[in-house]
Parts: C-alpha cells; structure tokens; sequence
C-alpha cells in the first residue's frame, strides 16, 4: 500500500458575525452544542493533518483560544485586512513552513462537513491533478459560486456570482469553497491571484484557472445529493444569518448521522431537532432550536 502523502489543514475563521446580527466571531455560533468551528476542526482532525492553521480576524482572540482548545498544537495567523480568501490562505504560510503534501482548505463556519467528505477531498489529489475542488449540485444555485466544465466535463474555472454571465448562472454545479492542493503549487500559484474582480478581492478559486492554464487537471470531487439555498450557513452546508444553522440540529444525530452531512444539508424539514444545553433562545453565540 503506497503510503499516504501527509496533510496540512488551513482553517478560514477571520469572518464577523455581521450578517448574523451578532458582534460575537461568526465561527464561535454554536450548533448542536459546539462552535461551527468545534464541528470543522473535530472533522478535520479525523484526517489526522500533520498541522493545522486557523485564520482569525483581528480582536478575535476567542477564535484562536477556541482552536487551541480542540487542537492544541494550531497555530493561529491573524488576517488583518479581509481582501479576500485567497490573502488569507497567504498568511498561513508561516504556519505551514516546511511542510510538503497536501494542504486541505476548509471554512470554519461550515459545521456539516464531514470527516469521510474531508478525506475524500485528500485523496482526490495527485500528481496528475494536484488540485482538486469539492462542488454541490444545487437546487438554487443562487448566490453559489458556479464550476464551469469544459465539453469534456474537465473542470477549467470557477466564478463568482458577481462575475458570472447569464448562461453560467444557469449552472447548478456549484462551489463548496473547499479545495486540496499541492503544497508547491499552492506557494506557486498564489501570488498570481490578482483583485481584477467585481468585488476586488483575491479569489482562491482562481487557483483552478491558473493551474488549468499550465496544462494540469484539475479534480472534482462531489459532495452528496442537491445542497439547498435554505441551509447555508456560509457555503455548502454553512450560512450567513442565526437561523439557517439549525440544519446541523435537523441532520439526523448531528454529525454521526447516516451519509454526508452535507446532504443532510439539503433536506429542510424531516428529521430530527436535537436541543442541547447550549441552546437558548434570543442569546448571541447560540443557535435556538
């Protein structure tokens, strides 16, 4: 059995709670009794990551006291201006010195990723294609990211919605926001990103164009069935106000429940709603049943 190449684990956390009409870290919500960030780190962790490196934002100390709590060893980089996700993948360089594999890109305010969908993300890379991206189909792509393929079916970019023309926002091959990628390739590719975009910022997603653009593939990986509009907690499975997380409490038993979380995602109503003794009501940092 050839041995397994190592992984890094880059955790992005810098996000406000603004959209969730909460002054408390976005990350640091809970659902199902634990942070959506407690829910990532303990998935990823799974995969057993040689390090992990968790971004926060400034005046965020809970963020990195809460990562340090589940993986003492995290080192934890402070993003000081939020121009975009690529520019925090970049401050975890320091963190990641050194290190030669697999780095695994995951979003802290995504509780419904899985440890089987993180590691399937790991293995999709290799040397034919050293990157690869985790998409969704969508039923409402709205608001997503889309995965442009070519008539192969070999994905070639990634767009914004923002940057997106008509015919590309009819697409429902989404994006999760979740990438694995070569260690090299990462520290060679990402000081090409620019901010020529609708909303300035610098895109990790630009990563598949250029990596397509040295005549190199890159992987697909799906995750699950159709992930709706109406549990988004962020990206695939995540979300931007208080109340779509309680798709975390809907998915049967939380995280143990049966096939991926992120399918789970997609299944408003059904199930069960799990309270726990950190759900209250009206009382920032939570998540009401």
């Amino acid at each position: 059995m050839p041995k397994r190449e190592p992984i890094a684990v880059v955790v992005l956390a810098a996000g406000k709670g603004t959209r969730m009409r909460s002054d408390f870290p976005k990350v640091l919500h809970k659902a199902a009794g634990r942070t959506l960030l407690g829910h990532v780190l303990h998935s990823a962790a799974e995969a057993k990551p040689e390090r992990t490196v968790v971004i926060s934002g400034p005046e965020m100390p809970e963020v990195g006291e809460e990562a340090r709590s589940i993986v003492p060893e995290a080192a934890i980089a402070i993003q000081e201006k939020r121009q975009g996700t690529g520019h925090a993948v970049g401050i975890a360089k320091d963190g990641l010195k050194g290190f030669e594999g697999t780095v695994l890109v995951l979003y802290g305010d995504v509780p419904l990723i899985s440890a089987e969908t993180i590691s399937a993300l790991a293995q999709a890379v290799s040397e034919e294609s050293p990157l690869a991206v985790l998409g969704f189909r969508a039923a409402n792509p709205t608001g997503y990211g889309r995965l442009i393929q070519n008539r192969a079916g070999k994905l070639i970019a990634i767009r914004e919605e923002l940057d997106t023309t008509v015919d590309e926002r009819r697409i429902d091959l989404c994006n999760s926001g979740f990438i694995g990628i070569k260690a090299k390739l990462l520290w060679e590719l990402l000081p090409r990103i620019t901010n020529d975009n609708a909303k300035h910022e610098y895109y990790l997603t630009d990563l598949v164009g250029l990596t397509v653009g040295q005549g190199r593939q890159v992987a697909l990986a799906l995750a699950g069935r159709s992930v709706t509009r109406h549990a988004r907690v962020g990206h695939a499975g995540g979300g931007g106000r208080r109340e779509p997380s309680q798709a975390a409490e809907r998915s049967p038993h939380g995280q143990n429940g049966g096939g991926d979380p992120l399918d789970a995602a997609g299944k408003s109503g059904g199930g069960h709603v799990h309270s726990s003794w950190d759900d209250a009501a009206g009382r920032q940092g939570d998540t009401p049943p």
